[in-house]
């Protein structure tokens, strides 16, 4: 079972195109792979830029050597696992709010629970 943080947009309807965001929390491989694009592919200009002077700032510090992809390695893992946090802030950001915390399966099946639950709770008073 996974777990997904449900971010909803303020002011607009439920049922519209982008208005709910799933995200699951989970060690992301495309993060830890490709960093900065991974991070502009999800609209998060200023963990992109970070990430980016991050790279330079240890390219620059640390130039080969057995330490040089150790330190690679463990900034592509921290970018990996702090990758759900990295798109919760970005949403945050975007005026997103946090509406629910889902377990589910798989993110389908999140999203009709989800669904379902704010069904019940608008028909009990």
């Amino acid at each position: 079972m996974a777990t997904y943080c449900v971010f909803t947009a303020d002011r607009r309807p439920l049922l519209d195109d982008g208005s709910v965001v799933l995200v699951r929390d989970r060690f992301s491989w495309a993060a830890a792979a490709f960093g900065a694009l991974w991070a502009l592919g999800h609209r998060l200009w200023f963990a992109a830029l970070g990430l980016t002077g991050a790279w330079l700032g240890l390219a620059a510090l640390v130039t080969g050597g057995v330490v040089s992809p150790i330190i690679g390695a463990a900034g592509a893992l921290l970018t990996g696992f702090h990758a759900a946090d990295l798109r919760a802030r970005g949403l945050w950001d975007r005026g997103y709010r946090v509406d629910d915390l889902v377990v589910a399966p798989d993110l389908d099946e999140a999203e009709r629970r989800y669904l379902a639950r704010r069904r019940l709770a608008r028909v009990e008073p």
